[in-house]
């Protein structure tokens, strides 16, 4: 397998050897729903998808600062972009699209942006706790850069979460958040915020952490291997034996 089609095997995430707790409910729906796609429906429109849903997100927010039940609009969009983050990948491997870099760029970077809308939608319900809205985006920003670093140095990338939670726990926690608040706007929907925040900010210093230490020690290891290798090359072609004639 040559570097290209290695990295291309990476970033499919096919590879991957950890998993959260709703994995494997959101493969048994892959497999359910994408015999279902239509024909005309392609890897990208999925993709595409999520742009308009996020504004649509955004949207329903502000529309639920003065109707709460504006934020079931944004339980349905949460819903649509799962299934449609659900199926892009597996859809273009499926019908060989080979949408292999664009798609990885684009899924991840459209997980973000709607990310940062979910996040925004909820300033005009709970206004008062923007500080800590901000601070969640800002982690989870963070982290989404944190991941992409990693990626770039080690060619792989975390597709499996972190200590079983990942994008498809975040999702179920915005629709039960969501629930609750329809039924009665209750307060402690702050310290839901708040611990967020807390486990978002953990979870950034210990992957700073582990990886920072994996790159060194794989730096260091680098730097000696090389080092080895130019003592052998001296040894074995450094300056001729005395007496012997140099190479003409």
């Amino acid at each position: 397998m040559g570097s290209d089609d290695a990295n291309r095997e990476r970033l499919t995430g096919r590879s991957r050897t950890k998993t959260t707790l709703l994995r494997p409910c959101g493969d048994y729906l892959r497999r359910v729903l994408l015999p279902w796609v239509p024909r005309r429906i392609e890897t990208w429109h999925l993709t595409g998808l999520t742009v308009p849903l996020a504004a649509l997100v955004v949207l329903a927010g502000f529309l639920a600062g003065t109707n709460i039940q504006w934020i079931w609009l944004i339980s349905g969009a949460v819903v649509l972009q799962y299934i449609a983050d659900l199926l892009d990948g597996a859809l273009g491997r499926a019908r060989g699209t080979g949408l292999v870099y664009w798609g990885f760029y684009m899924d991840h970077l459209s997980d973000a942006v709607f990310m940062g809308a979910v996040i925004a939608a909820y300033v005009p319900i709970y206004p008062d706790s923007t500080p800590i809205l901000i601070g969640i985006l800002i982690a989870a920003t963070a982290l989404f850069l944190h991941e992409a670093l990693a990626c770039v140095c080690t060619g792989a990338y975390n597709w499996g979460g972190h200590h079983g939670l990942g994008l498809e726990e975040g999702r179920l926690l915005v629709i039960l958040v969501n629930m609750a608040v329809v039924v009665s706007r209750p307060v402690w929907i702050h310290w839901v915020f708040v611990a967020v925040l807390i486990l978002l900010g953990f979870i950034l210093i210990e992957q700073s952490i582990v990886t920072q230490r994996r790159l060194w020690t794989a730096d260091f290891a680098s730097r000696d291997r090389e080092r080895a290798a130019n003592r052998l090359v001296v040894a074995g072609f450094g300056d001729d034996p005395p007496g012997l004639p140099g190479p003409s």
